[in-house]
This record gives C-alpha cells, structure tokens and sequence, in this order.
C-alpha cells in the first residue's frame, strides 16, 4: 500500500462516463489512478463541508494527466480547472508533476502545491482557491446580445466576431458589425475583408486582422488537446466552422458555441442559419466534418487582449 492516504499506487479504474482524452481531436484512452480519484472527493467533501454546493463535472485524462472539472448548481465553471498528479508513463508530456495546479482563466490566477512530506496536500488552501474563482466568475456580467438570423453565410465570421466583442466587453451592446472593419487601417487590407464579405467569407487571414485592429485575439489551433465541442473558458468564445450541403455544393459558415450542456447536446449561436439553435452533437459533429477544407477541421477562438 502507498502512504499516500492509504491509495494503492498507480492502480488504474476507468471511470464511467468519462469522456475520452484528446490528442490532435482523437480520443486515446480514459483511464485515471486511484489518487486522482481520491483527491477529487477529498476537494468536494472539503467544499461541501464549507457549505459550498460544488460538483464534479469532469474528471479525466487530457495529454495523460488527470483533470479535474466543476459545475456551481446548474452552471458549469468554465473559468476553474484542477491539474492532478498523475502517471508519467502515460503522460504526453515525459513527465507528470507531483503537486495539484488550479488554474484560473485571468491572468496570474492560477497557484500550485507541492506534496508534502506526509504525502498529503493542502486540501483546504486548493479549495479556497476554487472558491474564490468560481465567485469571480458567478460575479462577472456577461452582456445579453442578439443573435440574428438568416444572414449570408459569407458574414457569419464578422457578425460571430461582434458577438465575440460584445461578450469579451470590447464593443458596447447594440453596437453595429462593420464597426469592426472600420478599425482597419490599412485600406488594402480592408477592401481584401469587405470583398470577402460579399464572396466566400472570411477567412483565418481575416479573423485575425479584424481581431488585432480590435483589441481582440483570434486563435486556431491546429493540434486540439480538447474536445473540440467543449467551452474550455469563460474569457473565450468558441467558434466553429460548419456546412450543409446545398445542391451540388456545400455552404461553409461559422457559428459559435453557447453552450456545451453535458456535451451531448450543445446551444449554438448560428446567424447564417436558424440564430439560437440547439443541436445534439452527432448532428454537430456531421455539420463540422462537412465544413472541414482538404480534409481539416476547424476551430477558433477569441479572446480580449487584456
């Protein structure tokens, strides 16, 4: 037996449920040791004993280390993840650190701590922390936003992206799309963006220029560590790009997801289509395959430069 709590080491279970990790969007394996596992229900009996309705949303394997998820009551905390030790000979990483991480969505949130020298770790100190981001992130006003209807496929990237403004508190509600394009100062660059407004819609080239020229900053990674799905971040929006087949062709647009639910179903803000759509996920995973360019898929994300 390990001293660590009386927990077998590296005894693996497969936790029921669990979504599988991600490496490059393909799922390789869900299984999780029995420490993770105990430190999760010594971090909700610790919460609960405070009071404090936390539930685990999550625990899984995400490059080969355990991670830990929370939901407050109905809402999931997008804003709070717990990093656990782990096994290094499954991690991708070589390694796997012997102390629990709990990240924060700002800047400068997150804290560590190590193991102590009875094997244990601060459970009360790890708990404040989650306390305090789960509050921050309840207290955070998110501004309400229209999502039209309809539009052409070819300005669903530029309406997504105000929305995107609107919600990161870069844009004042009720603001107008095309104050976006006006930001850009480069005429060259700004006629490329409008032109593609008409035709074939914006491109990442694009995304980005609009994002910089906004306060904003447009990402897409190439290499998902994640469910594409899930909404890893309240300080974030998540687009996609998807298609419908129409006639001979397939119609690519951009929507946004709103939110993940129990990622079998997800809320999705789609303008070039039917506006606030809700779609179970294997009606989303064809429409994403369909919107994929030789073959790839995409996915970005936006966030404030702030």
């Amino acid at each position: 037996m390990s001293p660590r709590r009386g927990v077998p080491r590296r005894t693996n279970i497969i936790l029921k449920g669990a979504v599988p990790r991600y490496r490059g969007g393909v799922a390789s394996g869900f299984e999780v040791d029995a420490e993770p596992c105990q430190l999760r229900d010594l971090i909700l009996a610790e919460a609960k004993a405070r009071g404090v309705p936390l539930e685990e949303r999550f625990l899984r394997l995400e490059r080969g280390l355990p991670v830990l998820r929370f939901r407050l009551r109905d809402r999931a905390l997008r804003g709070c993840r717990v990093d656990l030790p782990g096994d290094p000979r499954v991690s991708d990483l070589g390694h796997a650190p012997d102390v629990i991480t709990v990240h924060g969505s700002a800047r400068k949130s997150s804290r560590t701590w190590p193991r102590k020298i009875d094997g244990s770790f601060k459970i009360e100190a790890v708990v404040d922390h989650i306390v305090y981001l789960a509050e921050a992130e309840l207290s955070r006003v998110v501004p309400d936003v229209v999502i039209p209807r309809g539009i052409p496929a070819s300005r669903s990237g530029l309406v997504l992206l105000h929305l995107a403004a609107v919600k990161l508190g870069v844009l004042a509600p009720g603001s107008e799309a095309e104050l976006l394009v006006e930001e850009i100062t480069d005429g060259k660059i700004r006629q490329r963006v409008e032109a593609h407004l008409v035709r074939g819609g914006l491109k990442d080239g694009d995304l980005q220029r609009l994002g910089d020229a906004n306060g904003m900053f447009f990402s897409r990674p190439m290499n998902l560590p994640f469910d594409p799905f899930e909404l890893h971040s309240d300080r974030w929006v998540q687009l996609l790009r998807i298609g419908r087949v129409m006639k001979t062709k397939v119609e690519r647009r951009y929507v946004a997801i709103l939110d993940d639910h129990d990622l079998t179903e997800l809320t999705l803000a789609d303008p070039a289509g039917d506006g606030l759509v809700r779609l179970a996920r294997d009606e989303l995973t064809e429409a994403w395959k369909l919107g994929a360019m030789k073959g790839v898929t995409w996915v970005g994300t936006v966030s404030a430069k702030r």
